[in-house]
C-alpha cells in the first residue's frame, strides 16, 4: 500500500500530511512541473491502452 502512496506523492497527486517529498535534494512541491518532468516520469498502469498507439509512442509521451 505504501508504494501506491509513494508513487502518488512523487506525481504530486497526493500531498504529505507531514514532512515533505524530496527529489534530488529539493521539495517537489516547490519545483515547477517542467523541472520535475525532466528528472522523473511516471507511467500509470491501466488495463486499457489508448487505441492506435504503439508501446514506443506511449513511453515517448512520458517525456
Amino acid at each position: 500500500m505504501w508504494q501506491k502512496h509513494l508513487a502518488k506523492s512523487l506525481a504530486r497527486l497526493l500531498s504529505p500530511t507531514s514532512g515533505c517529498v524530496m527529489l534530488n535534494g529539493a521539495d517537489i512541491h516547490h519545483q515547477s512541473t517542467h523541472a520535475i518532468a525532466r528528472k522523473l516520469s511516471i507511467l500509470p498502469q491501466t488495463p486499457i491502452a489508448p487505441e492506435g498507439i504503439t508501446v514506443r509512442q506511449l513511453v515517448a509521451m512520458g517525456r
